[in-house]
């Protein structure tokens, strides 16, 4: 698909906003929207972490939002473990690990990520 852009002086935007008004008020909105969102996020990226460590925190960050709105019971993390590796050793990108060795956590790639949880658990 293609896309138009297109590029006013600080100037001549001004005078489209005091042209329209309502759409004024509009964009006020979304450009703050934006910039509380930026720099949300820009204060999340202030830490060195490893790409590892990073998409852990990410998963735990979503992993307790779902057990603190509800949408997951603490009482079925444990039933829901064994779902849970069936479904992870059907995704497993390595060849070399069986499914049953994965589920039990005993490939190499599962050992050390289990390391690196581990070790984000010790730091919390």
């Amino acid at each position: 698909e293609r896309g138009l852009l297109l590029v006013l002086a600080k100037q001549d935007f001004e005078h489209v906003m005091c042209e329209f008004p309502v759409f004024a008020d509009v964009w006020r909105r979304a450009a703050h929207r934006r910039e509380v969102c930026r720099k949300r996020l820009v204060s999340q990226l202030r830490r060195g972490r490893s790409y590892r460590h990073y998409a852990a925190s990410k998963v735990q960050t979503y992993w307790r939002k779902l057990l603190r709105h509800g949408r997951l019971r603490a009482s079925s993390i444990g039933k829901g473990r064994s779902s849970l590796s069936k479904e992870a050793s059907r995704r497993h990108p390595s060849k070399s690990c069986g499914g049953d060795d994965h589920a039990a956590g005993k490939c190499s790639d599962c050992q050390q990520v289990l390391r690196e949880v581990r070790t984000l658990q010790a730091s919390v």
